[in-house]
């Protein structure tokens, strides 16, 4: 008998209970027969769901955000044909939901002491402006969809906060992903095709087709951009893991996440992720965690992931950058620029409204060549959205998560997190993958993780 169980006390006989259980099974297993009978595949596409969200309920509550980072890594929803709705309310989205409502009810959940008070303070005005921005939108029903998503996938996780374990285990498991990832994306790029997730990205609503000067990897992740985001994550926190504890299997997930960072074919990511890198390494010297023995091992798996670059580069990032499809898609970042400076400027640098930048963008468009473009930066489109103070704010919290996960000592976390904050900055993530807005959830709060009240192995009521 458990601690746990002896503070409790005995359970309670529940008959009615129980045969409300059984009455509620029985009426299931009814109800799957006549829908097998009826329409069978609609019936086995639901009895897979259910069985799916039963499932939450039953792992362990420290695994679901490592569940949901796999399920954002192997199911790229926003590439695939799915409805409209599933990228709206993705599994994703339901999983952490499941985790805080078994959080809640276990009693585990640190809110005020997962937030510092200045973040707390951050995501209050936050949200403050986006009801006044979602109140003046010109598309309330976008509007609508993206609060939810941002407030769901993104400030849910950094309100309910993880513990150091839960943070762990998604760090852990971003460097694994990361690399086997990457080794399918080296057969990939050999055969230049992507035999498992291909022709589903053809079909998807806004198909991702290779139409680039060289060939890039989708892996299971779809576009090439979502890769170049999530291995340089991978490939950070993978390097930050190995100067923590020097072992061979974090030195070999960020020189493979380097792999497949480069087979992305991404320019930005590349460029900014050995920006990252160095921070780490800041990070990890001001915390003391670096001697000069680990700084001769620093240098040497520095030079083999120079090494790697410097093999790939000219096959990959390099061979793009010097080709006339690399050319034009540098223009339409410049002219991105100047189209949202002005669609922001005639608004006051307010806003149009959470998630309509790219209608915005459209209502008045000074250069014809300009009709259809789409605003291929993160944090322009914020301008353009929720205006100035909205994207001082979102600048403000992910500034934020980045130091308190310095100070708190979860530096591979706060890497990842850095990387994919300023990787962003290279395309329309923002807006446009709503789904993936839970990387950036699932990594702030591994970055504001705490330890958890009761030791590990203690028993939790289970819901």
């Amino acid at each position: 008998m458990t601690a746990w169980t002896l503070a409790r006390g005995p359970a309670p006989s529940r008959p009615l209970g129980h045969a409300g259980a059984a009455l509620a099974v029985a009426g299931s297993c009814a109800a799957l027969g006549f829908g097998a009978a009826l329409a069978p595949q609609y019936t086995a596409l639901a009895g897979l769901l259910g069985f799916g969200l039963a499932s939450l309920f039953l792992v362990p509550i420290e695994v679901l955000p490592l569940l949901t980072l796999l399920w954002l890594a192997l199911v790229p929803v926003n590439d695939l044909p799915l409805p409209a709705v599933a990228r709206a309310a993705s599994p994703g989205l339901v999983i952490v939901l499941v985790w805080a409502l078994r959080r809640e009810v276990a009693g585990a959940a640190h809110p005020s002491r997962a937030l510092p008070a200045p973040l707390r303070t951050t995501i209050l005005l936050l949200l403050g402006w986006l009801l006044v921005m979602t109140l003046a939108t010109i598309s309330l029903s976008r509007s609508l969809v993206w609060d939810i998503a941002f407030g769901g996938t993104v400030l849910l996780p950094l309100a309910i906060g993880f513990t150091k374990r839960e943070a762990r285990l998604v760090v852990d498991g971003l460097v694994a992903l990361g690399a086997l990832l990457a080794i399918y994306a080296v057969g990939e790029f050999l055969l230049k095709h992507n035999p498992l997730f291909g022709h589903l990205y053809e079909r998807a609503p806004f198909p991702v087709e290779e139409r680039w000067s060289t060939y890039r990897v989708t892996t299971a992740l779809g576009h090439p951009l979502n890769n170049a985001l999530f291995f340089a994550a991978a490939s950070v926190a993978g390097f930050s893991r190995y100067l923590e504890t020097r072992r061979t299997l974090y030195a070999a997930g960020f020189l493979l996440a380097l792999v497949g960072l480069l087979l992305s074919g991404s320019r930005g990511a590349l460029y900014l992720t050995p920006v990252c890198l160095v921070a780490v390494v800041a990070m990890q010297v001001r915390a003391g965690a670096l001697s000069l023995q680990r700084l001769g091992r620093l240098a040497l798996i520095a030079g083999v992931g120079l090494a790697v670059l410097f093999g790939l580069y000219s096959q990959t990032v390099g061979l793009r950058a010097n080709s006339t499809e690399g050319r034009v898609s540098t223009d339409v970042r410049y002219r991105a620029l100047e189209a949202s400076l002005h669609a922001s400027s005639r608004r006051e640098f307010l806003g149009s409204g959470p998630g309509t930048s790219n209608s915005a963008d459209q209502e008045d468009i000074q250069n014809p060549a300009d009709v259809g473009l789409v605003i291929e930066n993160s944090y322009l489109q914020l301008l353009v959205s929720i205006g100035l103070p909205g994207l001082v704010g979102v600048v403000a919290l992910f500034g934020g998560l980045v130091w308190f996960g310095f100070r708190r000592r979860n530096i591979a976390a706060a890497g990842a997190f850095l990387a994919m904050a300023l990787v962003i900055g290279t395309y329309n993530f923002i807006e446009g993958v709503r789904p993936d807005l839970l990387f950036l959830g699932v990594l702030g709060a591994a970055c504001l993780a705490t330890p958890s009240d009761r030791p590990e192995g203690a028993d939790a009521p289970a819901l």
